[in-house]
């Protein structure tokens, strides 16, 4: 996919990131094409946070957080056309403390396996948001507001088979500002999991969900 038609997707999944909920149950949807000439078919998925460990350091008790999404489009006939993650980072800004947890614009992820084998993947169309709505905390007598740092990263299918069926690996994603490495140990229970599901069901699969 080149060209107008990788335009218009990315601007329909960044849409989709910046509308999406918090760090609830992993779930996987069909993009409605019916006022649309474009009938590729395309499945989104949302919730996938790769760890709770935060990119300061910390540890998210709340829905922020770095998110994997993984999205592919097929063809027509049911071809597999353009695989990979919708990426959000889902932070803050305080007029006290800054944003520590703020990568910036996306650049790179990188997965690393047990076996030192590396996957490194540029990010495309990255994007920050800001939210309209501005907190005032009366004891801190500070600011803050929501920030949405976003973009895609697009594998090759061979590529994003490795990544979905691995049983362990680490991370690290670089920003413009900050970067984060996610060990193995930080990697959340649930997230190698969802992308095997994703891969098995809507990529190998043939779901009409």
């Amino acid at each position: 996919m080149k060209g107008k038609r990788m335009k218009l997707f990315i601007a329909l999944v960044l849409t989709l990131l910046l509308t999406a909920c918090g760090a609830g149950t992993f779930t996987v949807s069909k993009v409605d094409k019916t006022f649309s000439q474009n009938k590729n078919q395309t499945y989104t998925s949302e919730n996938n946070r790769i760890s709770t460990k935060s990119v300061a350091g910390g540890i998210h008790i709340d829905a922020s957080g770095v998110f994997l999404n993984p999205f592919v489009v097929k063809d027509y006939a049911g071809k597999t056309d353009v695989v990979g993650f919708n990426i959000v980072n889902k932070t803050d800004f305080d007029s006290t403390y800054g944003g520590p947890n703020q990568l910036g614009y996306i650049q790179k992820v990188v997965f690393r396996f047990p076996s030192g084998e590396l996957i490194t993947v540029a990010i495309e169309n990255q994007e920050n948001e800001s939210a309209d709505t501005i907190q005032y905390n009366s004891v801190t007598r500070s600011a803050s507001y929501r920030k949405y740092e976003t973009g895609v990263a697009i594998l090759s299918l061979a590529d994003f088979k490795r990544v979905a069926s691995a049983k362990v690996l680490s991370c690290k994603i670089e920003g413009s500002k900050h970067s984060v490495v996610y060990e193995e140990k930080d990697i959340s229970a649930g997230f190698l999991t969802n992308i095997n599901h994703f891969y098995s069901q809507y990529i190998l699969g043939s779901s009409s969900q």
